[in-house]
C-alpha cells in the first residue's frame, strides 16, 4: 500500500512540474550581463569628453546558442531600460557596434564599454536619486544595476 501511495504522489508531482515548465519556447541564444563592481554615484549631466564618466561599466554578451550571431545587428538594436522605460541609442554619439574582429560564434563572448548616457534618456528621467538600468538586445535583457545620480 505504501508503494502505491508513493507512486501516485510521485506521478502527481511530476505532472505538476511538467505543467509549469514552458517547453514551447527554445532557450534564448544570447545572454547580456552588465559588469558592475560596486554601487557608485554620477553627475546628472556627465561631460561627453570624459571617458571615465561616460564609460562607467562594461557590457558582456555571451552567445549561448548554436549559431553565429550577427553582432553588428545585435549591437545596433541595443537599447536600455531605465527605471522601467526603454530608450534607444543616441545616434549623435558613438554607436554600439564592431567593424572588425572575429564572428560572434556559438560559445563566444564580446565585452564592450557601456554607458547609459549614450542613450536618449529624457531629461526628466535624469533626476538626482537612485535609478535602475539594464541593457536589452532583441528579447534578451541583462541584469539590473542600481546607481545614484548626484545633484
Amino acid at each position: 500500500m505504501k508503494i502505491k501511495t508513493f507512486l501516485s504522489t510521485l506521478c502527481v508531482v511530476l505532472l505538476a512540474m511538467v505543467s509549469f515548465a514552458d517547453i514551447s519556447k527554445p532557450p534564448k541564444p544570447l545572454e547580456i550581463v552588465l559588469v558592475f563592481e560596486s554601487t557608485a554615484s554620477y553627475p546628472t549631466n556627465p561631460p561627453t569628453t570624459d571617458p571615465a564618466v561616460r564609460r562607467w561599466t562594461q557590457i558582456l554578451f555571451r552567445n549561448v546558442g548554436e549559431k553565429t550571431i550577427n553582432d553588428n545587428e545585435m549591437l545596433s538594436g541595443l537599447t536600455i531600460v531605465w527605471d522601467g522605460k526603454e530608450y534607444k541609442q543616441d545616434t549623435k554619439l558613438r554607436r554600439y557596434g564592431r567593424s572588425d574582429g572575429p564572428a560572434f560564434e556559438a560559445g563566444g563572448t564580446i565585452e564592450i564599454p557601456f554607458s547609459p548616457f549614450d542613450f536618449l534618456i529624457s531629461q526628466d528621467a535624469l533626476t538626482p536619486g537612485w535609478h535602475s538600468v539594464s541593457a536589452k538586445a532583441g528579447d534578451a535583457e541583462s541584469n539590473k544595476v542600481s546607481f545614484r545620480i548626484l545633484k
